[in-house]
């Protein structure tokens, strides 16, 4: 199944939302079409990034549906389909599969973060039973999800779900992730920070799937390129360029949390009305002046529009 699942810059896609915090489907197909344009190598839907936890189900499976619209058959889509217990995450799981998705990704079941290891296991177990042909990528976020895992625990759990190919390992280094290449060699280990790319996948990494540096996926295509082809020089330029976007995005973020993203977006040209999904701090002028200057002064003013686009008054 490891076989299956792709390699390179996999874009975990936000999931924009009108004012009233539905789906907005047309911005979202402008936003799938603009990765499928710029040539990443898959997409991670509906994860932290996509919003799929403060999501309703028939929200998630109107937003995959418009995903797959745009990108099914063009680039591989590893949708997730966790939630906090099985019985609604086997039902989108099924619903994903009906969207010929390519791969399906399982968080450990949150809230509850007292779960014994069977529990763990079950979940993940129970919820890949709504679409079994498919290849299951874990997903490690233990800042989100409150539950910790490990290659032992992995691996335990492979055996018991053979399909389980892959793993996202979140807010974890390098070393974390080389502990799983040891222990299941032929995994596809994704880093959650792209900020390993050009040291990482001479090792074995299968990519990233990495939100903060995911508004520059023309850069980071170019890293994985020169990366894969083996010219580290042109790499490690090219992941100092994208680590210090990343950084800019990062800095703001924990500033004035996840509406740093929006204003990202609507700084590459995509007028974005909400997102996240809850109510969140809105960017005076000034501020997403700032934000504009930093990301040039970061080298990236050639994916910047002109500031009339930016002015998108954000939902309160």
């Amino acid at each position: 199944m490891a076989a299956d699942l792709p390699e390179g810059i996999i874009i975990p896609l936000i999931i924009p939302f009108q004012a009233d915090g539905e789906v907005d489907r047309s911005m979202l197909q402008q936003l799938t079409s603009f990765n499928v344009k710029a040539k990443v190598q898959g997409l991670f839907a509906l994860g932290s990034a996509g919003q799929g936890a403060v999501m309703t189900p028939d929200q998630r499976r109107s937003a995959l549906e418009t995903i797959m619209e745009v990108a099914g058959g063009q680039i591989p889509v590893i949708a997730h389909v966790g939630t906090s217990e099985s019985y609604s995450g086997r039902e989108l799981a099924r619903h994903a599969a009906g969207c010929g998705v390519d791969a399906l990704a399982i968080i450990p079941p949150y809230y509850y973060s007292d779960h014994s290891e069977f529990e763990i296991q079950r979940h993940f177990c129970e919820v890949a039973e709504g679409a079994p042909e498919l290849p299951v990528v874990v997903y490690d976020n233990a800042k989100y999800s409150g539950i910790v895992m490990n290659p032992a625990m992995v691996s335990r759990l492979r055996k018991l779900l053979p399909n389980t190919g892959g793993i996202k390992v979140s807010f974890s280094g390098l070393e974390q992730m080389l502990g799983y290449l040891r222990r299941l060699p032929d995994f596809k280990v994704y880093s959650g920070s792209i900020a390993y790319l050009a040291g990482g996948v001479p090792l074995g990494l299968a990519g990233a799937i990495n939100p903060p540096s995911s508004f520059f996926p023309e850069l980071c295509v170019q890293l994985w390129k020169a990366v894969t082809e083996g010219e580290y020089g042109e790499a490690f330029d090219l992941q100092s360029r994208v680590n210090e976007l990343r950084a800019v995005v990062g800095n703001f973020s924990n500033r004035f949390g996840r509406s740093t993203f929006t204003e990202v977006m609507r700084l590459r040209g995509f007028p974005i009305v909400r997102y996240p999904r809850w109510t969140s701090h809105s960017f005076s002028a000034e501020e997403r002046e700032e934000l504009r200057k930093a990301l040039v002064a970061a080298q990236g003013a050639q994916y910047l529009v002109e500031p009339m686009l930016n002015e998108v008054k954000a939902s309160d």
